[in-house]
């Protein structure tokens, strides 16, 4: 998949653990990705694609998150 580089497809490594899974490219279709996520009964990911320039938090919960540059 070349917005990872090649590395990995985590909607294919998602649903071998048998979790349903979507790949969002832009804003407009996150709410929508996160409406379906809190609905699903069972494990969900949302796998959000940014720029390469896009910096992101990151953090376990929203008490620890890490601010990247």
């Amino acid at each position: 998949m070349k917005e990872n580089k090649g590395l990995m497809d985590y909607v294919k490594v998602t649903e071998g653990f048998t979790c349903k899974t979507e790949r969002v490219f832009n804003y407009q279709d996150l709410d929508a990705a996160l409406k379906w996520a809190i609905a699903t009964k069972g494990p969900y990911v949302v796998e959000i694609i940014v720029n390469n320039d896009t910096d992101c938090d990151m953090g376990n919960d929203i008490a620890h998150i890490r601010h990247f540059e």
